[in-house]
């Protein structure tokens, strides 16, 4: 076989293909018994009429034709390897020569993974935020928990005032018409709250309990009723109850009801180590985010387009079922945020570009530094998940190598690995240069 590469712009490779004449002939042979299988030629048997009998009935040109199907995958493949590249698209066939004791010829063109010219990624300096937990945020923390065993009692005065949860009878007018969609019974509301409209709590303060009034509201404008978003309307409110919400005391007893805590010292510790522990996960998370997109804006990439545009479809179709989970089109989702299809289509291409060229960028800052995941890691996660699932691990590990899944995992822990190795390398960089300058 001789191969010749010829490399073209945007990561496409052109490859002009030579092979012995005895392939040929051979899928001449294959594609003549493929034919006579399937062609009826009167006064023969079906698959038993001579080759040029079936030649004249069904033409050179197709019996040629489907030589060449028949011989191009295995050629193609072995044309692959003997190049040293890696396609990402279907091949695209732009002529061949096929014929009895002659050579097959070809020539395709096909987009390949891009080479990643890597920029100087261990000069990155980046510092890992230090993370600290104040007083304030462990007493907004315990003042939630507080909130989330709150009660709503009988308010003994019976006036809406702010912090009042009122319960409510109301109907709505768009004008002089009643509004069917704006009419509730036990309606809950907080004074001070937006829900369910901005401003309506607030224009019942001093309302008793029984007392009817009427309010003028404007609706929100991403109000799902498009008649009525951002119109203004009239509402008949009656105040049905008041009541006022009923926080337990913070302390010991408190404590005990939130877990297996001896008493409120206890569980201000674990709030705090809580809180520090989100914050570090955020901070780290940040850090690395931080790190990876400098690290790959300084390589150079020239990605094919089929690879972003593959990329960009997945993308959308995520997007999509995750809104058909709400019920939401992505009509209705693109007026929501007020962008046209071509705006979002757009973006959403420039996003797609974006992880594939980080993706490739990790690849090959792996691949620099030896950088993978062990069979030990590997199973130490399947295991977790088999754990999570109620399987056996040894069982679903061996089933997701058997079908080729295994992999993601091992790719998944790769990327993680090398996220890790270039925020360590970017942090102690930074630390590094602020004590050569003598700062903290």
């Amino acid at each position: 076989m001789k191969v010749d590469v010829e490399r073209l712009e945007k990561s496409t490779v052109a490859l002009n293909v030579e092979v012995e004449p005895e392939t040929a002939d051979e899928a001449i042979s294959r594609a003549y018994r493929r034919l006579a299988a399937r062609v009826d030629i009167p006064g023969f048997r079906r698959g038993k009429a001579p080759r040029h009998i079936l030649e004249r009935r069904v033409g050179r040109t197709r019996l040629l034709d489907e030589a060449f199907k028949i011989a191009f995958p295995e050629v193609y493949r072995d044309a692959v390897a003997d190049a040293g590249i890696e396609p990402v698209d279907d091949p695209q066939v732009e002529d061949f020569e096929i014929d009895q004791g002659k050579p097959l010829r070809f020539k395709v063109k096909v987009a390949v993974k891009p080479e990643v010219k890597l920029g100087d990624y261990r000069s990155v300096a980046r510092r890992r935020e230090e993370v600290t937990v104040g007083p304030n945020e462990v007493d907004a923390e315990l003042e939630a928990l507080r909130e989330r065993q709150a009660h709503l009692i009988p308010d003994a005065s019976g006036e809406v005032r702010d912090g009042s949860h009122v319960i409510v009878d109301l109907r709505g007018f768009l004008g002089e018409t009643e509004v069917p969609g704006l009419a509730a019974t036990g309606l809950q509301l907080a004074v001070g709250s937006a829900f369910p409209i901005p401003g309506l709590g607030e224009q019942l303060r001093g309302a008793k309990a029984g007392e009817t009034r009427d309010v003028r509201v404007t609706m929100p404008e991403e109000y799902s009723d498009r008649e009525l978003a951002g119109k203004e309307v009239s509402l008949k409110v009656t105040v049905r109850e008041v009541k006022r919400k009923e926080l337990p005391e913070l302390d010991d007893e408190f404590a005990k009801t939130q877990g297996s805590f001896a008493d409120l010292k206890e569980l201000r510790e674990w709030v705090t180590n809580r809180l520090s522990d989100l914050k570090k996960r955020r901070a780290r998370a940040e850090h690395e985010e931080a790190v990876v997109r400098e690290v790959t804006d300084l390589s150079t990439v020239d990605i094919p387009e089929v690879m972003i545009a593959r990329r960009a479809r997945t993308m959308l179709e995520d997007l999509v079922t995750r809104l058909g989970r709400n019920g939401i089109s992505l009509r209705s989702y693109l007026e929501g945020i007020g962008r046209t299809e071509e705006s979002f289509k757009q973006q959403l291409w420039q996003a797609a570009e974006q992880k594939v060229k980080t993706e490739l960028v990790l690849e090959a800052v792996a691949s620099k530094e030896g950088i993978g995941a062990t069979n030990d890691e590997v199973k130490k996660v399947v295991d977790n998940l088999a754990s999570s699932t109620e399987k056996d691990g040894d069982r679903l590990y061996d089933d997701l190598r058997a079908s080729g899944a295994i992999r993601g995992f091992e790719r998944a822990l790769t990327n993680e690995k090398t996220i890790e190795f270039l925020a360590d390398i970017a942090h102690a960089n930074a630390v590094g240069r602020d004590k050569e300058e003598g700062t903290s």
